[in-house]
């Protein structure tokens, strides 16, 4: 079988199946201008394949859209999709059953949150922005059932 290093920072997630992991924090009600919104598929050019977050895209509001992950892409066989969330990258791993996208949309809202405290659609601290997207920050979403060999 074959296996593809990538080497990311990244905060883990675990999601277990005995249900939804809580993460507190502020709002995120649909008025919120940090709500999730609709899924869609997109597709970007980048050394990250379609995950990846350019300069100016790390300062825009998130839009919270799925991004599948296609065939081809750097992280094909290792994650599954991924929502671009300011300068960070937030995805599911294809370890196991699936992590719907209702929990990926929250750990990613839970994201924004941090980086944008106040929810007025702008990033609080720019350069701890741009050091996440310099660094390449992850937050990994794992189900608990599934085999880790992803990050060994």
């Amino acid at each position: 079988m074959f296996c593809r290093r990538i080497v990311l920072p990244c905060l883990l997630l675990v999601v277990g199946a005995m249900g939804a992991v809580s993460c507190g924090g502020g709002g995120g009600g649909s008025a919120s201008p940090t709500a999730p919104t609709a899924t869609t598929t997109t597709t970007t050019t980048s050394s990250l394949g379609v995950c990846g977050i350019s300069t100016a895209a790390a300062s825009v509001t998130p839009t919270f859209d799925v991004i599948t992950i296609p065939a081809g892409d750097p992280f094909t066989g290792a994650a599954t999709k991924c929502i671009r969330v300011f300068g960070v990258m937030v995805m599911a791993v294809d370890s196991g059953p699936e992590i719907t996208d209702a929990k990926l949309k929250h750990a990613a809202t839970i994201t924004a949150e941090w980086l944008d405290n106040n929810e007025d659609g702008i990033v609080d601290d720019s350069p701890v922005n741009n050091s996440m997207l310099e660094r390449t920050a992850t937050v990994v979403l794992i189900n608990g059932d599934g085999d880790l060999n992803f990050f060994m």
